[in-house]
């Protein structure tokens, strides 16, 4: 189940955006976008609230692990 943040909001519209409380429900959305061909999305989990959002994949940076 989706609704929107109270907390997080769009950098570019300052609209709050669309938050899951878990893993398979963004994962689900994100998978439906991306087959209808809207936008290619990811679902990450935020840091600042601790639920997942979508962000488009452009936008996505990979994070790997430091190994100093």
């Amino acid at each position: 189940m989706s609704s929107k943040s109270t907390t997080c909001f769009s950098k570019s519209t300052g609209a709050p955006v669309t938050e899951f409380s878990n893993a398979q429900d963004a994962r689900s959305v994100a998978d439906y976008a991306n087959q209808t061909g809207d936008a290619m999305m990811k679902p990450y989990q935020c840091r600042k609230c601790g639920n997942w959002h979508l962000s488009p994949a452009a936008r996505q940076t990979p994070s790997a692990p430091c190994i100093h």
